[in-house]
């Protein structure tokens, strides 16, 4: 059983989209983490948007941010991740 990806801006993600997204961050940053962090920064709206969905739903995201927009965390292809997680069963990021 494999990942299919998807990749989408900000303004492509429909509402469900988005729903899992933030639940799934919110697992992992509050609840697994125990970061109780605001985790909306406004930089997912300049982001692209990397979606890993297995037949149990997403499993894993990926938020990547251009260089220019936050310089703190610099790639050399020019991206940043800003946001990964995966399931247990998946083996962490």
């Amino acid at each position: 059983m494999g990942i299919k990806w998807s990749v989408k801006t900000f303004a492509g993600l429909n509402n469900e989209e988005l729903y899992q997204i933030l639940r799934l961050r919110s697992e992992v940053f509050v609840v697994e983490q125990e970061c109780p962090y605001l985790d909306m920064d406004n930089n997912d709206q300049q982001a692209l948007h990397v979606c890993g969905y297995t037949t149990e739903g997403l499993v894993d995201i990926r938020a990547c941010l251009h260089r220019a927009l936050n310089p703190i965390w610099l790639l050399s292809a020019g991206w940043s991740l800003r946001r990964s997680r995966g399931e247990p069963d998946w083996g962490g990021n």
